[in-house]
């Protein structure tokens, strides 16, 4: 059996604890063999011996209890409460943050150079970029690596799909909020200056006779 985190167990336990205090007692019972002041219950037991064959019971009420919002002890239950939902709301975000966080880091793992995961890696990387901006700089680091890459070393001089690629990931580092250092910037601006004319690298290169128009307003942003 799986054991509970010990997160759970806390509240678990100071559940129980916070429980226990707010029972207050609404009737007192007592035993008494003489007539006394309250309500009275006789209880006639059969003469076994054992039990006295006059019990009677006092029942006692309180006649002027005390509202909750002055009981201390429902205040500090709810107190109590209050803490352990919100510990354990906290931990629960932190561990789903974290998951994410990691999830996101392994989405690099998809530019490994091929051409169908770098397509995964970069549908990853759109559809999460507005809501994770503490990703951008290493995404940008990533992509820019491929970009240069697709611009100066790939073999795959007539791939629709990495022509597709590029431009996709054109599209993010061009973006107001794309996070480059200055290092990545000015080498993707050096690898454009040299594709500038259209002729691929003796290094390689993908064919930009389609990207054309998208080549110049990429040379005109990282000038």
């Amino acid at each position: 059996m799986r054991l509970a985190s010990p997160t759970t167990r806390l509240v678990i336990l100071v559940g129980a604890v916070l429980s226990a205090l707010m029972v207050s007692p609404a009737i007192d019972f007592a035993l008494d063999r003489s007539v006394g002041a309250g309500s009275v219950v006789s209880a006639q037991q059969p003469s076994s011996g054992l039990i006295p064959p006059e019990i009677r019971v006092r029942l006692t009420t309180d006649s002027n209890p005390t509202p909750w919002y002055r009981d201390w002890k429902i205040l500090v239950a709810i107190v109590g409460w209050a803490l352990a939902s919100t510990q354990l709301w906290w931990s629960t975000s932190e561990q789903r943050r974290e998951r994410t966080r990691q999830h996101l880091l392994d989405s690099l793992k998809w530019f490994g150079g091929e051409t169908q995961p770098r397509s995964i890696g970069i549908a990853v990387v759109e559809a999460n970029w507005d809501h994770h901006p503490f990703m951008h700089p290493y995404w940008t680091a990533v992509l820019s690596t491929q970009a240069i890459h697709l611009l100066a070393r790939s073999k795959e001089e007539n791939s629709r799909v990495e022509e597709s690629n590029l431009a996709r990931i054109m599209t993010i580092l061009t973006r107001p909020d794309a996070q480059l250092t200055d290092g990545d910037r000015g080498r993707l601006r050096r690898v454009l200056n040299e594709r500038k004319n259209g002729v691929r690298l003796a290094s390689g290169g993908i064919n930009l006779d389609h990207l054309s128009q998208e080549f110049q307003e990429w040379s005109k942003h990282f000038r």
